[in-house]
């Protein structure tokens, strides 16, 4: 894999490499010149699977993550709910 040059702040450059490497979906920090990277349309093509934020954005999507999963869960327990009163009325 070609490494990432970023003449901006060259001492960045491991991190942003090892992030592209493994693949993360965040990037948390509060560099500003990571942080203008991660809005750079350029870099969100080449890299869409990295969100580059600072921790409180960080939180706030993890927070709504959860959120969304709570709310599926129901959802979720009334199908297997569903299945499993089909099975018994089956036998």
């Amino acid at each position: 894999m070609l490494a990432l040059q970023y003449p901006r702040d060259p001492d960045d450059e491991p991190i942003l490499n090892l992030a592209i490497q493994e693949q993360v979906d965040y990037l948390v920090t509060r560099n500003r010149d990571l942080l203008d990277l991660g809005r750079s349309v350029d870099f969100r093509l080449r890299y869409p699977f990295i969100r580059v934020v600072d921790p409180l954005t960080f939180v706030q999507d993890i927070e709504r993550d959860r959120m969304q999963a709570d709310v599926q869960k129901p959802e979720q327990n009334s199908q297997s709910l569903a299945v499993e009163k089909s099975v018994e009325h089956e036998s």
